[in-house]
């Protein structure tokens, strides 16, 4: 059967059982897959999509014998704001599904089909063990280089959050050497192991608590969230409202002229990269050491501008 098929007929399950809950019966569950343009499932079908969405997700949709229905069991322990994140998630990786399967014969996906990517990105097959660490709550160890040292150290953590930027997948999880939380880029990760000993604490909650305020990457010790107020002008304004640069963006004004929104960040070094790659659109009003910072690197940027000779360009 068809990967995409698969995929939307469980979709269609979790949309059936999530809250508010209806306890739909095997029937119910039939005719709506039915009138969904899926053909009817055997309770054998129903079954195995449980027992895939339990073993390849930690969903847990279950069968409550007083209600005599199906229900979607959430632990109370979980952060439930991220569910819908997770199954839009599952939406977009069944459309692509759908894409690669139906456009078939002399016409390949690629020819009407182009996608944000890296093909030389490498850790991708890192992704497997670590998922499966993270559900078991073991620990990992790997060797790693960072991109600001030759030196390859070996590293015990306590994994807690996989999250993709820029094409490139990084671990934010809790390292025994630092004995803090950190990140770490898988395409930097070499001979990982899942090790036997396992670990209690909630790395995952810790993980996102700690990049909550963060754009990109990294998350420096000695910096806290502030409010940083950008001006955009209207035509850029528009981009901008359409794609929220983070969750905290709020519209201070908008107007013909020019648009102001407010984030509730960390000053790192992707928001000022974030912010340099709008150019002469955008003005960072607040805070003053942000934007003394962005001007600084604005003026070593056009110094590279300065007239030069032919021989002095080569």
């Amino acid at each position: 059967m068809k990967k995409s098929l698969i995929l939307r007929r469980q979709l269609r399950l979790i949309g059936m059982v999530e809250k508010p809950y209806t306890y739909p019966s095997q029937k119910t569950i039939e005719d709506r897959l039915r009138d969904y343009g899926i053909d009817a499932v055997a309770e054998r079908t129903l079954e195995w999509d449980r027992k895939h969405l339990r073993e390849e997700y930690g969903i847990h949709v279950r069968y409550d014998t007083k209600r005599k229905g199906y229900y979607l069991d959430i632990p109370l322990d979980e952060d439930v704001s991220e569910f819908p994140k997770f199954v839009n998630l599952l939406e977009r990786r069944e459309r692509l599904e759908f894409l690669s399967e139906s456009i078939g014969g002399k016409h390949s996906a690629s020819r009407y089909l182009q996608l944000e990517g890296n093909s030389q990105f490498s850790g991708l097959e890192l992704l497997s063990d670590i998922w499966n660490a993270m559900l078991a709550s073991r620990v990992i160890q790997f060797t790693y280089r960072p991109y600001t040292s030759d030196e390859t150290k070996e590293r015990i953590v306590e994994p807690g959050l996989l999250f993709e930027y820029r094409n490139r997948w990084y671990l934010a999880a809790y390292c025994h050497t630092a004995q803090s939380l950190r990140t770490f880029g898988l395409d930097r990760m070499r001979k990982l192991m899942v090790t036997d000993q396992t670990f209690t604490t909630n790395r995952a909650d810790q993980c996102r608590n700690y990049r909550n305020h963060v754009i990109g990457v990294t998350t420096p010790s000695d910096e806290e969230e502030k409010e940083v107020l950008l001006r955009f002008t209207a035509q850029e304004g528009k981009y901008v409202k359409s794609l929220p640069m983070h969750s905290s963006q709020q519209i201070v004004e908008d107007t013909p002229t020019h648009l102001i929104i407010k984030l509730t960040v960390t000053p790192n070094h992707e928001l000022e990269r974030e912010i340099l790659a709008y150019g002469e659109e955008v003005e960072v009003l607040a805070p003053d050491s942000l934007r003394e910072k962005i001007k600084s690197r604005l003026q070593k940027a056009i110094a590279k501008y300065a007239v030069m000779t032919i021989n002095e360009k080569i």
